[in-house]
């Protein structure tokens, strides 16, 4: 993972919400300056501990939002494409895997293999009707595989009748297909991506700088405490703060600026 800034500074925010945090729990058990020493070690393994695990999961969720945005890049493409046009490409991909394949009635016939491939890409999505056509298009010793990037339950119920006939071949098997080929549609055209609506006052709420506000907010009522004759109140509204402060710095939103 390349180190940033912005790690950087969560790992550093990490550290003071739990040497805080540590000090308002060991303050009741032991006494200074061994809250202080055992504060600071706890800030500093729980620092290690929640870093490396954030980090791992930023990996992981950047290697998974980078495998769906070209998931959905490739699929996109492939309804742009014709009919005749998913034919050739798919020949392609059967070429590469050593076959060849016959074009006839819509479909590719793998030729001395009772594979027959249907790509039925589109925005309407596989209906029945698909299906029965498909089937009434094939031999009886014949195997229809229809590519598709999903299958309502319904469709994928109703192929299951054809006595093992009809095989719907999803979005993942296909993707993991067209990586291993390294062969993949050419872009026709991208849609942009539509924003999210949410609640404005909310989004504020949750955004990543507003850290700092409940981090200052959460010292002052710890500090007030000390002034105080109801403690337990500031000290546990204090310790709310700090902890949701912590959260806001490590999962909430940046601020996008509009154009």
């Amino acid at each position: 993972m390349k180190i940033t800034l912005s790690f950087i500074l969560d790992a550093f925010f990490l550290a003071i919400i739990s040497f805080f945090v540590c000090v308002i729990i060991l303050n009741y058990f032991l006494r200074p300056p061994l809250t202080i020493i055992f504060s600071a070690l706890l800030s500093l393994l729980f620092c290690a501990l929640f870093t490396k695990r954030f980090s791992d999961k930023q990996r992981k969720n950047f290697s998974s939002i980078k495998e769906e945005r070209e998931k959905q890049l490739i699929f996109t493409q492939l309804k742009l494409y014709t009919l005749t046009e998913q034919n050739d490409f798919f020949q392609k991909l059967i070429a590469k895997n050593g076959k060849v394949a016959e074009r006839k009635k819509g479909g590719l016939f793998i030729k001395d293999t009772p594979a027959v491939v249907f790509p039925l890409f589109s925005f309407d999505g596989v209906r029945k009707t698909d299906i029965v056509r498909i089937f009434n298009t094939i031999k009886k010793e014949q195997t229809a595989y229809i590519l598709a990037d999903d299958f309502s339950k319904e469709v994928k119920d109703f192929a299951e009748r054809f006595d093992g006939r009809i095989k719907t071949v999803e979005q993942n098997t296909l993707y993991q297909s067209l990586k291993e080929n390294d062969l993949f549609p050419q872009t026709k055209h991208t849609f942009p991506e539509r924003k999210k609506l949410t609640l404005s006052s909310l989004k504020n709420l949750l955004e990543k700088k507003k850290s700092k506000n409940f981090f200052m907010l959460g010292l002052v009522f710890i500090a007030t405490s000390y002034f105080m004759p109801f403690k337990a109140y500031y000290i546990v509204c204090g310790t709310i703060f700090l902890i949701f402060s912590l959260i806001l710095r490590l999962y909430g939103k940046n601020q996008t600026n509009p154009n």
